[in-house]
């Protein structure tokens, strides 16, 4: 996406309330994610072992636009924030 989106209202959908046809999809994507984040996981694992980085310093990884970026940062990552909830599917179609 190249749109900017700060100024846009974000809502999560409760994935349990997609039409089946939608539910077997999202579950795919999921599912191929899951994947791929394995993987990232074992390669960045990987990295940072031979890089033989610190234990008092974390391994950053990017991958904006096809390549792999890294940077070394001396403190912890963040924690990731708690969603809202999520809205049900058919409600979302009637706004």
């Amino acid at each position: 996406m190249t749109a900017k989106t700060d100024s846009l209202s974000w809502r999560n959908i409760d994935p349990n309330t997609l039409p089946t046809g939608l539910s077997a999809l999202y579950e795919e994507y999921k599912a191929t994610q899951r994947i791929a984040a394995a993987a990232r996981d074992a390669f960045e694992s990987a990295f940072t072992e031979m890089a033989e980085v610190p234990a008092s310093q974390t391994m950053l990884f990017g991958y904006r636009f096809g390549k792999l970026s890294i940077a070394i940062s001396d403190e912890p990552r963040k924690a990731k924030s708690t969603a809202p909830a999520a809205l049900d599917f058919a409600s979302l179609l009637k706004r």
